[in-house]
């Protein structure tokens, strides 16, 4: 199982931020209601809920494809611009894992929400990211509650 190295913080490398990825769409419109909420090709760790606070405004969100064919994947949420991820978007072989950074915007205010990992299956000899491709093809959803605690 290969590893791949996650920023060790947010400010060590410019963060994608969801609201950038999701100008497109969010989970609530109608382009968005084509993925269909699945559980068994990928697998987090938290599986759930993801908890912040003042003391804790970043998390990390390890990612594992556990299917048989490469996926290619994006980070979706309902609360936008109140999170920064790194990375946002990418490419995860058989067995392999990504960990994301993820971190509470400065100065959000605390709420409830959805952190959506939208994903699809790809060629096996697709070598990077490509919107395109992500965008034509059938989508599934693997879905975290946020929650924000004062």
């Amino acid at each position: 199982m290969r590893n791949r190295s996650p920023t060790d913080s947010c400010s060590a490398k410019p963060p994608m931020y969801f609201k950038e990825l999701s100008e497109d769409y969010s989970l609530g419109d109608a382009r968005s209601r084509k993925a269909t909420v699945a559980y068994g090709d990928i697998i987090t760790n938290p599986m759930s809920v993801m908890q912040f606070s003042p003391k804790e405004t970043m998390k990390r969100l390890c990612v594992v494809n556990l299917a048989t064919e490469v996926i290619m994947w994006t980070l979706r949420t309902d609360l936008r611009g109140s999170f920064d991820a790194a990375p946002a978007h990418g490419l995860l072989r058989t067995g392999e894992q990504q960990l994301i950074v993820i971190c509470l915007a400065a100065g959000s205010a605390p709420k409830k929400g959805k952190i959506a990992i939208d994903y699809a299956f790809v060629h096996p000899f697709q070598p990077t990211f490509d919107r395109a491709i992500y965008n034509a093809a059938e989508k599934r959803r693997h879905i975290l509650r946020v929650i924000s605690i004062e």
